[in-house]
Order: structure tokens, then C-alpha cells, then sequence
């Protein structure tokens, strides 16, 4: 009820205006004070009404009317507010929501934490099933390793229990001596050596020509070069010739003979300082070209002992050129020949060793059952070397088949 009296704009502790009190409806007043118990109501101090006044009383000046002891218009309370007021302000019981607001941030704060803790919860268990699954593949694959190299093992170790049959012949015809062979090595070898010094020269004789042709095509544009030379220059001295005989045919008139001017010109043009004058002039002309002239024949000297010593720098670079080069020859046909007579000793040292084995064996009284073997060097079955212990190239299908010898 008292929030009805109690416009939104005032706070609890604030005290509402006699007009906001007035302009407020009786209602709610009246059912308040029929609950409340009844006093004595005390009369305001008024001012006495006077029935007239006197013109002299209007002309006295008059007093201002003092306010009312309590501003809310409820005096005789017995304390700095109403009784009214003071019931208000004892029922209007301010709210606080900072526990509230701490109570739930505080919630919030655990929940919070709760769903992280959640989090962290699901991500460090899919991590042990990573690696809880990482390490079962490890397991499964050092499993198959193992199993692997077991197997490859026992295979290894495993004898073969199998019969594999071979034959030697002791009848059978002796290998021929390896002269013959060698012999006809050498024969192919001898005719490789003449098809290829063959091809050599003949190579050799076609650059020859091919030399000579380029020479003999090279002189024939000369001369004919320097015929053509001769006769342009023919030709032109022709012309020059024609030209001159035509200038000399159609000579234009000379000049009219001089008329004597004795008497006019010449008396003061010609004195003892300006002879001199001119002498000098004509004495240092001389000496500024024969300056000149000792000038450029300096320069062509100069210009040809630089010619001549480029000449002596490239003629003894192409000098030292060719040294090197018949030194590096030199030097690659020695150790070719150092080489092959290398390994001409060594073979003959070879083929010494060797019979002297052979010499050796023939001395002996007889032969070893692997002595006697190594004459034949494939069995006359099988096609295999004589030193077999039962490895064969079939596949038989009473034996494991790897998986990489499957054919579809």
C-alpha cells in the first residue's frame, strides 16, 4: 500500500511532497488509518480569523506566514518526520542485490571452471587413446617384424632335405687348349688395329684434300679478285683520261693580257717591315710543319714499334702455346706407353705364373675329385656350374611362393 503513495522517481529514504500527497488518491489513506489505532487529532496552529478590518488595519503592513513545523504537512510526530512518514520510512525496507550478484558470479565462476575442467577432461583422455591406439600399432608392426625375421631365420637355417641329382662325365671330351682362343683373339684383334689405321689415313688423306681444295678455291678468289681490282682502276684511269682529253677540248677563254698598272698600284704596298714581317710569317709556317711532319713520323714509329711488340707478345704466347702443347703430348704418350708396358709385364708375369701351375699339376701324380671338377665348367644336364649345392630357378608348388613371385 505504501508503494502506491510512492511515485517511482523518489528513492526510500526521501520523503514525498504535500502536493505529490495531495494530488494521490484518499483511498488507500483511509483504509490505513482504519487499521491504525485512533488519537486525538491535534488541530494545526492557525491564524484566527477576524470577521473585519479596519482601513487602518489594511494600511499596517503584513506579516509573512511562517511555514509549518514539518514540511510534509504532518507536524506533532515527535521526531524530524511524521508518523506517516516515519511508518513509510520504517516499512520501505531498502533491497540490496550485491550479495545476490556476488552469489551468482560466484556460481557462474564454478560453472565455468566445472565445464573446463570437462574440457581438459575429454581432451587429455582422446590423447591417451591416441596414443593408447599408436602404441597398439606399434605393437602389431614390431609383432610382424619379428615374426618376419623369425621366419627369414629359420629359412636360412633350415637344411634342404631334398635330392638334387648332378652328373660328370669322365668321358666327356677334353676343353680345347686356350691357344686356339687366343689365337684367334689376336687375329680379330690384329684386323680391328688395320680396319681402324685404315679408316685413320684414309680420314687423314680426305683433310688433306679437303686442305689442298680450300687452298687452291682460296687462290683462285684471289686472283680473281686482284684482276678485278686491275681492271676498275683501268677503267677509271679511262675515265679520268676522257675527262681530262674533254677539258682540254672544250678549254674556256684565258684570261686578256695584263695592262701595265705601274703608275697606279704598287708604290706603297710593299716596305722593308712588311718583307720582314712576312718573312716571319713564312719562317714559323716552316717550322710549325716540319713540327708536324717530325710529329706524325714520331707517331708512326711509336705506332709501329707498338705493332711490332704485339707482334713478338703473340708470337711468343703461340711459341709457348705450342711448347705446351707438344709437352702435354709428350707426356700422354709416355704414360700410354708406361701403361701398356704395365700391364704387358703383368700379364706376362700372368701367363708365367700360370704355367708353372700348369707344370706344377702335370708333375704331380694325380689329381683331387675338385681338381678333376674344375675342367668342366657346366654340368652336362642341368646346364649349372659344377660347385650347385641345390639351388634351382623352378618354382614348384609343393614350396612356400612369396607373395612378390605370385603371377595372375
Amino acid at each position: 500500500l505504501l508503494d502506491d503513495l510512492m511515485p517511482t522517481n523518489l528513492t526510500p529514504k526521501s520523503a514525498p511532497s504535500p502536493g505529490l500527497l495531495h494530488k494521490s488518491s484518499p483511498a488507500p489513506l483511509r483504509e490505513y488509518t482504519e487499521g491504525l489505532p485512533q488519537r486525538k487529532s491535534v488541530s494545526p496552529k492557525l491564524t484566527p480569523l477576524q470577521r473585519s478590518h479596519s482601513c487602518d488595519a489594511l494600511d499596517k503592513p503584513m506579516k509573512a506566514p511562517t511555514p509549518p513545523q514539518s514540511a510534509c504537512g504532518h507536524p506533532n510526530a515527535g521526531q524530524e518526520l511524521c508518523y506517516l512518514c516515519h511508518q513509510r520510512a520504517r516499512r520501505n525496507i531498502p533491497v540490496s542485490f550485491t550479495e545476490e550478484r556476488r552469489r551468482r558470479e560466484a556460481e557462474e565462476d564454478k560453472l565455468l571452471q566445472q565445464f573446463q575442467y570437462m574440457k581438459d577432461a575429454e581432451e587429455t583422455l582422446k590423447d591417451q587413446e591416441g596414443m593408447l591406439a599408436k602404441r597398439h600399432d606399434l605393437q602389431k608392426m614390431a609383432a610382424f617384424n619379428l615374426g618376419v625375421a623369425e621366419a627369414v631365420t629359420h629359412k636360412k637355417k633350415t637344411r634342404d632335405l631334398d635330392f638334387h641329382k648332378s652328373y660328370i662325365f669322365q668321358k666327356r671330351p677334353l676343353t680345347p687348349p686356350r691357344i686356339l682362343k687366343q689365337r684367334e683373339y689376336a687375329t680379330d684383334l690384329s684386323g680391328q688395329v688395320t680396319v681402324k689405321d685404315t679408316v685413320k689415313q684414309r680420314r687423314k688423306a680426305d683433310e688433306e684434300f679437303l686442305e689442298r681444295l680450300e687452298q687452291v678455291q682460296l687462290a683462285e678468289d684471289l686472283a680473281a679478285q686482284r684482276e678485278q681490282f686491275i681492271r676498275d682502276k683501268q677503267e677509271q684511269q679511262d675515265m679520268y683520261k676522257n675527262a681530262l682529253e674533254a677539258q682540254l677540248k672544250f678549254k674556256p677563254l684565258q684570261v686578256p693580257p695584263r695592262e701595265p698598272d705601274g703608275e697606279v698600284f704598287g708604290k706603297h704596298d710593299m716596305n722593308n717591315e712588311k718583307m720582314a714581317d712576312r718573312r716571319q710569317r713564312a719562317y714559323e709556317l716552316f717550322r710549325e710543319q716540319q713540327d708536324l711532319v717530325a710529329q706524325k713520323k714520331r707517331e708512326a714509329i711509336l705506332r709501329r714499334l707498338m705493332e711490332q711488340r704485339e707482334e713478338e707478345d703473340v708470337l711468343e704466347r703461340t711459341k709457348k702455346e705450342l711448347m705446351d702443347d707438344r709437352s702435354k703430348r709428350f707426356q700422354r704418350r709416355t704414360f700410354v706407353r708406361k701403361r701398356l708396358e704395365d700391364d704387358w709385364a703383368e700379364s706376362s708375369k700372368q701367363k708365367h705364373d700360370r704355367e708353372m701351375e700348369e707344370r706344377l699339376h702335370q708333375l704331380a701324380p694325380g689329381a683331387l675329385l675338385h681338381e678333376q671338377c674344375d675342367k668342366y665348367h657346366r654340368c652336362q644336364q642341368c646346364k649349372r656350374k659344377v660347385n650347385n649345392c641345390g639351388e634351382s630357378n623352378i618354382w614348384r608348388e609343393s614350396r612356400y611362393i612369396p607373395g612378390s613371385r605370385l603371377m595372375v
